[in-house]
C-alpha cells in the first residue's frame, strides 16, 4: 500500500460570472436608443421651416437676391425693393432669429394644400407668417402679421 492521496474531482474551468455584464450592455444600448429618439424629435426643422428660416434671414438682411432665390420664378418679380424694405423694417428690429415652428394649418387648408403657417420667434418678439409653397418647395406667396414685441 502506498500513501497516495485520494483522487480529486475535476476542476471546472473558470468563466465570468453570469448576469454581471449583460445588464450594463443593455443599459448602454437603451441610453443610445433614447438619445437617438430625443435627437430626432427635438429641435429638428422640417423642410418648410428651413426655407422660412432662410427667407426671414434674407428679409432681415434686406437681401433681394437671396429672397428671389427662395421664390418661385413666376412670382419672384412681385417682390420689389419697396415691398422687401417694408418687410425688413418690420422684422429687422426684432433682433436675432431664434426659432421657426410650423403650427396648425388654417381651416381652409384643403382648398390650399401648400399653405403653411409658422410662428417665428426672434430675440425681441414673435411673428405669425403664412407661406405658400409650390411643388418644388419654393415660395409662391409670403404674408406676415404685425410683429408682437416682448
Amino acid at each position: 500500500m502506498t500513501n497516495a492521496p485520494p483522487p480529486s474531482a475535476p476542476v471546472p474551468p473558470r468563466t465570468a460570472p453570469r448576469g454581471r455584464t449583460t445588464p450594463w450592455v443593455a443599459i448602454v444600448i437603451a441610453i443610445l436608443v433614447a438619445l437617438g429618439v430625443l435627437r430626432a424629435c427635438a429641435g429638428h426643422e422640417n423642410s418648410y421651416e428651413h426655407v422660412t428660416r432662410e427667407l426671414n434671414a434674407a428679409i432681415q438682411e434686406n437681401d433681394l437676391n437671396a429672397v428671389k432665390k427662395l421664390e418661385d420664378t413666376a412670382t419672384a418679380d412681385t417682390m420689389s425693393r419697396a415691398r422687401l424694405g417694408a418687410a425688413t423694417d418690420a422684422l429687422e428690429p426684432l433682433g436675432k432669429l431664434r426659432r421657426v415652428k410650423e403650427v396648425a394649418l388654417p381651416s381652409d387648408a384643403a382648398a390650399t394644400p401648400r399653405l403653411h403657417q409658422f410662428d417665428v420667434s426672434f430675440e425681441h418678439g414673435t411673428v405669425r407668417e403664412e407661406v405658400t409653397f409650390n411643388s418644388k418647395d419654393q415660395v409662391v406667396h409670403f404674408h406676415y402679421d404685425a410683429p408682437v414685441r416682448k
